[in-house]
C-alpha cells in the first residue's frame, strides 16, 4: 500500500513538472536599445543590446497589420522586444568548439554561435520597423 502510494505521489509530482515546464514557453520580454538596423532584400536585421547582453532578430520587411504601424523603431531607440528565445546562444559549452551554427537570412550571415550574442527566433510585436510597446512585462531581462 505504502509502494503504490509513493508511484501515485511521484506520477502527480512529475505530471505537474511537466505542465509547468510545457507552459514555460521560450518568449521574453526585453528592454533594449537598437544598435543597429541593417537590412536585405527581405528582412531588417535588428541587432540589440545595452552593455554585455547583446542579441540580434530578423523582421520581414513586409507589414500588412495597418494598426500596428504606430511606432517605428530608431536607432539608439529603448524599446521592450517580445521575443521568442532560440535555445543555442553563445552559452552553448556543449557543442564541440569546431560546430559552427549559423542562421542566414537572404544569404546573408545574420548570426553564428561563435558571435557574443543571442539570436531570436522571432520578434513576436513588430512587424516590419514597427512596434507595438504596449507590451506588459512583469520583469524584463536586460534592463537599464
Amino acid at each position: 500500500m505504502q509502494i503504490q502510494k509513493f508511484f501515485n505521489i511521484a506520477i502527480i509530482y512529475i505530471i505537474i513538472i511537466t505542465s509547468q515546464t510545457k507552459a514555460q514557453e521560450t518568449i521574453v520580454d526585453i528592454k533594449s536599445k537598437v544598435v543597429k538596423i541593417d537590412s536585405t532584400k527581405s528582412f531588417y536585421i535588428i541587432d540589440i543590446g545595452m552593455k554585455k547582453n547583446k542579441g540580434v532578430f530578423i523582421i520581414s520587411k513586409t507589414c500588412d497589420n495597418y494598426l500596428l504601424k504606430k511606432m517605428k523603431i530608431k536607432k539608439n531607440g529603448e524599446y521592450i522586444f517580445k521575443l521568442r528565445y532560440r535555445p543555442h546562444n553563445p552559452n552553448n559549452s556543449f557543442l564541440p568548439k569546431k560546430d559552427i551554427i549559423v542562421e542566414y537570412a537572404d544569404d546573408k550571415l545574420v548570426w553564428s554561435n561563435r558571435m557574443k550574442k543571442t539570436f531570436y527566433e522571432e520578434c513576436l510585436n513588430m512587424c516590419g520597423l514597427f512596434i507595438n510597446n504596449n507590451v506588459k512585462s512583469k520583469e524584463c531581462l536586460i534592463n537599464k
